[in-house]
C-alpha cells in the first residue's frame, strides 16, 4: 500500500526543491483513469505532464 499519493509526492518533491535551492524536475503523471477532477488535480499540483 503507497504511503503518498500522486499530488501528495508531487507536493514534497517541489517542497524540497525549494527548500534545497534546485531547479524544478519535470514530473509525469502516467494513469491508468484521467476524469476531468484529476486533470484538475494535476494542473493544481503543479504536474508537468499527465498521460
Amino acid at each position: 500500500m503507497p504511503v503518498m499519493d500522486y499530488v501528495e509526492a508531487n507536493n514534497a518533491i517541489r517542497e524540497y526543491e525549494v527548500e534545497a535551492g534546485l531547479l524544478s524536475a519535470y514530473i509525469v503523471a502516467m494513469r491508468a483513469n484521467v476524469m476531468k477532477e484529476d486533470r484538475i488535480k494535476y494542473r493544481a499540483a503543479e504536474l508537468n505532464v499527465f498521460l
